[in-house]
This record gives C-alpha cells, sequence and structure tokens, in this order.
C-alpha cells in the first residue's frame, strides 16, 4: 500500500519567536499613508507574505499557512503579495504519469500560445479563455487515476476565473478557490500596482537624483552576499531597479535615461526593491520562503545603506510534501552514480573484473607506448595491440560487461523514478485534500500552538 509522507516543516527562526518580533516592530511615518492606499488597516499589526502568480508547491502552501495561523493568534491582518510583475509561466502544469509501467514527468500545456509569451508579466497577459484551456488538454500525456481528477478540477477552476483582468488575477483567484474549505486566502496586493502609491513615486524622485547612489549601493549589497543569486546592475548602462510594463509586451529594464520618457503607471518595481517597499511600510513581518531567505539580506543591506531604511523582521517557513507515489524505500543516487562509473572503468581496466593477466599485458604495452616516444611506427604498433587487447578482453568477459551495465541502467533508472517520487514541486492541487489539511494543521500547530 503507498501512503503519503507526513509533511517536513522548515521554520526560521522558531515561531514561537515570532509574536515578539511583531510586537517589536515600529513602523515608520510613511507606512499610515502607504498601508491606506493599498487597502491594509492601520489599528493592527500586517503580515504579510507572497509569490508569484501559479499554482504554488506545498512549500509555498506552507508560507500561506503560517501566515494565517498567526494572523489569527495575534489578531493581525494577513497580507498576499501578488508578485505580478515576474513572467513565470504559470500555464506550464507538471504531473506525474506512468510510462511503460515506469513514474514519469508530464507537463500539462494549458494554451498552445504559451510560446509567444516570452517574458511576458503575468500581469500584462489576459486569462485563459474556454477555448485555450480546451485546446491545451489536446496532445498532453495522458493523466490517471486522482491526478487526472485533480487536473480536471484545475482546469474547472481556472474556467470559473476566464473572465478577469489578467492571467495572474485567474491564476490566483483559482487557488483560493482551490484552497476554500482548507484556508481563508488573505488580502492580496499586486506587486505592479505598487507604482500607484506615493512612497513609489517618492521613490522614483530619490533613483531620478542621483541614480548612481542607488545603484552602487545595491551592487555592493550583491557583491556582499554572492550565494544570493542576485546579479548586479549595469553600472555603465545605469540600469535600475525597475520593470516597464505594458499589456501583451515583454517586460524591459529601465535605466536612468529612459526613466523620464516612461509613465508611472508602466513601471513596477524589481524584486529587492518590492520585498523593501513592503517590509519598510507595509508588513510588521513578512514570511519568506526558501529564495526569499538566500536574496533578502541584500535587499536589507542595500536600502539601509541607500536610504538609511531598518525594515520589518523577516521569518522564513517552507514545507516538503510529496505524493504517495512509490512504496519502495528511495535508493541513494551515488549508488547508481558508483555503478555507472564502475561499468564503464570495467571495459577499460581488466583489473575490475579480476583478469590479471590482461591487466599486466595492459600495463606493458602502455610502458611501451610511453617508451616509444619518439619512435611513432613502435607507439603505434603497441598502441594497435593494446587495443586488440582490450577487444579480446571485452569479448572473453561479455556477459560480466553486460550485467554491470544492467545493473547501472537499474539503479539509473531507479534514481530517475526517486527523483518524480520525492519531488517536492507539484501543484498543490495534486495533493489530496487530506494531505493539505493535515499540512495546515501541521503549520497551525507550530506556529499558533
Amino acid at each position: 500500500m503507498i501512503t503519503t509522507s507526513p509533511p517536513l516543516l522548515t521554520f526560521r527562526p522558531d515561531p514561537a519567536s515570532w509574536p515578539a518580533l511583531v510586537r517589536a516592530h515600529k513602523p515608520p511615518p510613511a507606512a499610515l499613508s502607504f498601508r491606506r492606499e493599498v487597502g491594509l488597516p492601520d489599528d493592527r499589526p500586517v503580515l504579510f507574505s507572497g509569490h508569484q502568480a501559479e499554482l504554488w508547491h506545498a512549500g509555498i502552501l506552507a508560507k500561506l499557512f503560517a501566515l494565517d495561523a498567526l494572523a489569527g493568534s495575534l489578531h493581525a491582518f494577513p497580507a498576499w503579495v501578488v508578485v505580478d510583475q515576474d513572467s513565470n509561466e504559470p500555464g506550464l502544469i507538471r504531473y506525474p504519469t506512468s510510462r511503460d509501467g515506469s513514474l514519469a514527468l508530464a507537463t500539462w500545456r494549458l494554451s498552445r500560445e504559451l510560446a509567444t509569451t516570452t517574458d511576458v508579466p503575468t500581469s500584462m497577459r489576459p486569462p485563459l479563455d474556454h477555448a485555450a484551456l480546451r485546446a491545451g488538454w489536446e496532445g498532453n500525456p495522458a493523466a490517471t487515476g486522482p491526478i487526472a481528477c485533480q487536473l480536471t478540477v484545475i482546469a474547472g477552476a481556472l474556467k470559473a476565473h476566464a473572465d478577469e483582468r489578467s492571467l495572474a488575477a485567474q491564476f490566483t483567484l483559482a487557488a483560493a478557490d482551490l484552497l476554500s474549505g482548507i484556508a481563508p486566502f488573505p488580502h492580496t496586493i499586486s506587486a505592479a500596482a505598487l507604482s500607484r502609491t506615493s512612497l513609489f513615486a517618492t521613490l522614483l524622485d530619490r533613483i531620478a537624483s542621483d541614480p548612481a547612489a542607488c545603484i552602487a549601493a545595491y551592487n555592493d549589497a550583491a557583491l556582499k552576499f554572492p550565494s544570493s543569486g542576485i546579479r548586479a546592475l549595469s553600472a555603465t548602462r545605469a540600469e535600475l531597479p525597475l520593470w516597464r510594463l505594458r499589456p501583451g509586451m515583454p517586460r524591459q529594464r529601465v535605466t536612468a535615461a529612459s526613466l523620464q520618457s516612461i509613465p508611472r503607471d508602466q513601471l513596477a518595481p524589481r524584486a529587492l526593491l518590492m520585498t523593501g517597499i513592503l517590509r519598510y511600510a507595509a508588513a510588521d513581518l513578512f514570511i519568506h520562503g526558501l529564495g526569499g531567505e538566500a536574496y533578502d539580506p541584500v535587499t536589507e543591506l542595500w536600502l539601509h545603506n541607500w536610504l538609511g531604511w531598518s525594515l520589518a523582521p523577516a521569518v522564513v517557513a517552507s514545507a516538503t510534501l510529496t505524493l504517495p507515489l512509490s512504496s519502495a524505500p528511495p535508493a541513494d543516487p551515488a549508488d547508481a552514480l558508483r555503478a555507472r562509473w564502475r561499468a564503464h572503468h570495467a571495459r577499460h581496466h581488466p583489473a575490475e573484473l579480476g583478469d590479471h593477466w590482461a591487466h599486466q599485458r595492459k600495463a606493458e604495452l602502455l610502458q611501451q607506448i610511453a617508451s616509444a616516444a619518439d619512435d611513432r611506427r613502435a607507439a603505434a604498433l603497441a598502441f594497435e595491440q593494446l587495443q586488440l587487447l582490450l577487444a579480446s578482453y571485452r569479448k572473453e568477459h561479455a556477459a560480466q560487461l553486460a550485467d554491470l551495465d544492467r545493473h547501472a541502467k537499474e539503479l539509473h533508472d531507479r534514481a530517475q523514478q526517486d527523483r518524480i517520487a520525492l519531488d517536492r514541486t507539484w501543484p498543490f492541487p495534486l495533493h489530496a485534500r487530506d494531505s493539505l489539511l493535515a499540512l495546515a494543521q501541521a503549520v497551525r500547530l507550530r506556529c499558533a500552538p
């Protein structure tokens, strides 16, 4: 019987310390007007998290569950930023399937038009309509059993929001529907809409007045945290931490030279500036996942050195939840690598199979080749004899070599199967409702015991 493994939770620091972080935070004066502008209350703490518009994996879902649990225990307001200035592709739904009796990875393309949307942000793309969703189902690898049922549920949720203003809104509202009865969906804020705030306008003025200072502080911070993966801004082009967004068009990097010619409503903060704005003026606590944990130290250092900002505290919540795809214990991936190496090694090294005469003869021929470095004819003759020796050795030991190849392939195939069975990044609607409820309860017990 295949059973679902319990979720593995990751929190940093321990959630028991989070309420004290919230109570100790003192929002700056700018927070009052900012929170009112984006529809947040000003009479209680605001807790934030967020992600791109898509059907997230369970690790992202853990952030939402932690947000809900902590907000409930502190009587705080939960909010979620939809990172819709990003150009992620939510219309590619990965799912496990069976191929020739083995686990395989398949991808459901929700629309045939996906190839034409390269680097277009989800806020600037139209929702998938009914026709696109029907067409997207055609030609996809067949799903069976519960997975097929869940894919049908996903399609239904997206169809219910086919009239929304953008692809980002469609996926966000579909995700909220799919979580109905598991956890309430928090108040959402569009990252692309942050340009409408007075704080953003103030930042634009500050950037325009001295773009070099903004860029230098950004790049110095990125340099101090190389493991963050944050790319430096181009100082020669005076690249700014902003995107230009226009409907149906790829997003564009903004430079100091182009800033004044771009309407403000076409501008949006890039990732670090987005998080920085929210942690400065909107949040009393920000719940990151593992990715945010890696890059946000750059945000903190950059904005402190450039603007003197102190940001709201950030914590980490994540989870690993797998689908019940295999009852066998996972193999050690190192075993597959060793078996592959041995199968290859044995073809060239007779000692691997205990053929000591062939091993000794090979060593003699290699010595002859090395000694005949100035005699090309003698070296070529020794090399030819070496190839004949190895060919004869491989023929004599063909059955053993075939066994090694077969064993290496079996372990490789098993490792591939384990990679799929242990994948933690499946879209959350593919998990059984009971598994999601168990995850929500496990997070709740840690964040609001």
